[in-house]
C-alpha cells in the first residue's frame, strides 16, 4: 500500500511540473460578422479546462485614443505598453486587419507605430493576484509567426509560448492552463512591424480558484494505470 501511495504522489508531482497546456484556434481573414468556428471551439475547450474564470469584456470603460498610458481594465488587471506599442479602448466594430469586437460594445485595441518611437512593441499585463490560466481572442493579429507570449511566475521563473496569427488577420483564440502555478505577469511581443490588433473576451483563473475535477474517462485511465502499477509490483 505504501508503494502504491508513492506512485500516486510521483504522478501528481509530474502533472504539477508539466508545461502549460495550450488551446489554439484560428479563423484566418474573418470579419466581425463572419462565423469563427475554430477560434470559438478553442475558447470552449479552454473554458472547459479552466473552469472558474473571470472575463474582461472591456465594456463600461471610456473609449480612448491610442497612447502610452497604462490602463486599469478592471478585475485587478493593469495593461501597459512599451517600445513602439500603443493601446486604446475602441467601440467601433473593427475589421479583419486591425481586430474587432467578439462580444459587447468595446475591444482593447493595440497598434505598432512601426519604428516611430523605437524599441520592440510589447504589451504587459499585470495581475493584482496571481493566475494560472489565461485565454483571449486576438483579432487582426496579422503575423503568421514570431509573436511571443511570455509568462512570468511569482517565483521568478519564465516560460515562453508562441502566438501565431495569419497574414490576413481574422480571429485567433489562444489560451493556456498551468494548473496550480502562480503567474504575476504576461508580456505579449509583436513581431510584425506596423501591426494592429485587438483583444476581447479575455479570461483568466486565479491560482486560488478551484481546479476542475478530472472527467470520468480521465479517472478511468488513472485507475487503470494504478491497477497496472500494483500488478507489476506484485509479480
Amino acid at each position: 500500500m505504501k508503494k502504491l501511495s508513492l506512485g500516486v504522489v510521483a504522478m501528481a508531482a509530474s502533472v504539477l511540473s508539466a508545461a502549460p497546456t495550450t488551446f489554439f484556434g484560428l479563423d484566418a481573414g474573418v470579419n466581425p460578422t463572419d462565423p469563427r468556428p475554430r477560434s470559438d471551439a478553442a475558447r470552449d475547450r479552454f473554458l472547459n479546462a479552466a473552469g472558474s474564470v473571470s472575463t474582461l469584456t472591456y465594456d463600461g470603460l471610456s473609449t480612448t485614443a491610442n497612447d502610452t498610458s497604462a490602463k486599469n481594465v478592471g478585475l485587478g488587471v493593469l495593461m501597459s505598453v512599451s517600445g513602439d506599442m500603443r493601446s486604446g479602448i475602441r467601440s467601433t466594430p473593427g475589421s479583419a486587419s486591425n481586430g474587432f469586437r467578439t462580444s459587447g460594445a468595446n475591444r482593447f485595441f493595440l497598434s505598432d507605430t512601426n519604428g516611430a518611437m523605437g524599441g520592440a512593441p510589447v504589451l504587459t499585463i499585470d495581475f493584482a493576484a496571481p493566475v494560472d490560466s489565461f485565454g483571449s481572442y486576438f483579432t487582426g493579429l496579422s503575423t503568421a509567426g514570431g509573436n511571443t507570449l511570455t509568462l512570468t511566475y511569482s517565483d521568478g521563473g519564465v516560460e515562453q509560448l508562441s502566438l501565431s496569427g495569419a497574414l490576413t488577420g481574422g480571429s485567433l483564440y489562444f489560451g493556456f492552463v498551468d494548473a496550480g502555478r502562480s503567474i504575476s505577469q504576461l508580456r505579449i511581443s509583436s513581431a510584425n512591424a506596423g501591426d494592429s490588433f485587438s483583444l476581447d473576451d479575455t479570461s483568466f483563473r486565479l491560482t486560488s480558484a478551484p481546479i476542475p475535477l478530472p472527467t470520468a474517462s480521465a479517472m478511468g485511465l488513472v485507475g487503470l494505470s494504478l491497477v497496472g502499477f500494483g500488478r507489476r509490483r506484485s509479480t
